[in-house]
């Protein structure tokens, strides 16, 4: 079984749409393009903006204890066969709200560089 065949179109069209949206957000309050490699990297963007200063480095990895078991349950509920089929409406609800909390916790990674 390849692993990519419970992914669709949509899927990788979700992805792209999501990172370039919080990448944009991201590069304008940033001012540069890097703000689309912190919608990449999520938790760990205010880590890796402070050039891994230990308190953001620390927060950023508490961050990724929740994020990224978040991330990897919408990744894993692809491949659910239940869910597959006439399911797509809530695979791709899913896809899209695990993606979407993995770059909302990086501006909360930014956040904590404001305290």
């Amino acid at each position: 079984m390849n692993i990519f065949s419970a992914f669709s179109n949509r899927h990788w069209i979700i992805t792209v749409v999501v990172l370039l949206g919080f990448g944009t957000v991201n590069a304008l309050a940033t001012k540069s393009l890097a703000g689309y490699y912190y919608a990449v990297i999520g938790p760990f963007a205010g880590g890796a903006y402070r050039d891994g200063q230990s308190c953001c480095a620390d927060f950023s990895m508490s961050l990724f204890y929740i994020a990224g078991p978040v991330l990897l349950i919408g990744f894993i509920t692809q491949m659910i066969p239940f869910l597959q089929g006439g399911k797509g409406m809530l695979r791709h609800l899913i896809w899209t709200t695990a993606w979407v909390f993995w770059c909302v916790s990086g501006w909360i990674s930014f956040g904590h560089l404001a305290s």
